[in-house]
């Protein structure tokens, strides 16, 4: 029979170098749980939705072969739905394929994660302070060219440079703020 473990990247090629894995679901390891968390084929996509939805880091999906395990394995109930678990550390002998745990075996990609309301909201006014920064970039290289045809210095090209540096920190800033949001979703 074939069951399912959603697991890091870094974890399974800590498992693959070592022989052994021993995560049991991320966060928590064997020792911790007991066991190793892992679903049918039909449950896949609804644990990834559900509990890894917010990872960053890569994850994988491992596809275990039963017949391979060296450990017991048992379907437990759950909350009123029974899922596989295995009762002591992954051989990777046992693993027999893997990939994107975004893609699941009967599925394409998952759709991605959506973005954060705050970062969407500072990408949007990144993108109008970026405009008015670039605006007033020109309207301030123009007022400088045209000062030199003036026998009295207007103040109009320092108010510009003045604007133009504001809106271009507030800009910066507007990023960092999106970025920082979107890593760490609220």
């Amino acid at each position: 029979m074939r069951i399912y473990h959603v697991a890091t990247l870094a974890d399974w090629q800590r498992a693959k170098a070592s022989g052994s894995y021993t995560t049991s679901t991320y966060g928590a390891s064997l020792a911790d749980v007991g066991f190793i968390h892992a679903a049918r084929r039909e449950q896949v996509t609804r644990v990834v939705d559900t509990f890894y939805a917010e990872v960053d880091e890569p994850i994988l999906l491992l596809e275990i072969e039963t017949d391979l395990l060296d450990v017991p394995w048992r379907e437990d109930d759950v909350d009123g739905e029974r899922f596989p678990h295995i009762y002591g550390p992954l051989s990777p002998r046992a693993v027999v394929g893997f990939h994107s745990a975004r893609e699941t075996p009967d599925a394409p990609m998952l759709p991605p994660r959506p973005r954060d309301p705050v970062a969407r909201a500072f990408w949007g006014l990144s993108a109008v302070l970026f405009a008015a920064t670039f605006s007033l970039l020109v309207l301030g290289v123009i007022a400088s060219v045209h000062e030199r045809d003036y026998v009295r210095p207007s103040a109009a090209p320092t108010v510009l440079w003045s604007l133009t540096l504001t809106a271009g920190v507030a800009t910066i800033t507007c990023w960092v703020v999106a970025l920082t949001s979107d890593r760490h979703p609220r």
